[in-house]
């Protein structure tokens, strides 16, 4: 009774295009969200100088003159407005790098282990299946070409 043999070619082959397509889906998750946590820390940095501004332009001398309480009191709600923005998005910003930060390094881990893969795939595929089908090619080229007549060489 003969026992079938896994084709081992097949799954060298199989690993190798796992891992290229394993570094490719986590190297470009890894690029987005680097790309979102960037665009958290503008959000961020713009309230807050949104806030800075404002805050300046309330609390200057030359404007405690020149606004009516009306005018003034609107400024205050806007000013309370961005405060309360400010303060919601640099802490929502802290709180998402924090989480974040793990799964980007997780990602980039992810990405060079398939890397990895793809590489010890291709290689065994290879060293163990390739070679092989190369030198015995090359020993049947040298063959033929010793068989020819002299005339065509």
């Amino acid at each position: 009774m003969n026992i079938p043999s896994f084709p081992t070619d097949s799954l060298y082959k199989f690993q190798a295009l796992s891992g290229v397509f394993a570094a490719i889906f986590f190297f470009s998750a890894f690029f987005y969200m680097t790309n979102e946590v960037s665009g958290l820390k503008l959000k961020s940095e713009a309230a807050k100088t949104q806030y800075g501004l404002l805050k300046v332009y309330i609390e200057g001398p030359s404007q405690k003159m020149m606004l009516s309480d009306k005018d003034r009191d609107a400024l205050n709600r806007a000013l309370l407005k961005l405060k309360g923005e400010a303060k919601y998005s640099t802490s929502h910003y802290l709180g998402s790098v924090n989480r974040v930060n793990v799964s980007i390094w997780g990602l980039l881990v992810l990405a060079l282990c398939g890397v990895a893969m793809a590489w010890l795939g291709f290689w065994r595929w290879y060293e163990k299946h390739q070679k092989w089908i190369d030198l015995e090619m090359e020993n049947k080229a040298n063959a033929v070409r010793r068989r020819r007549p002299r005339r065509y060489r």
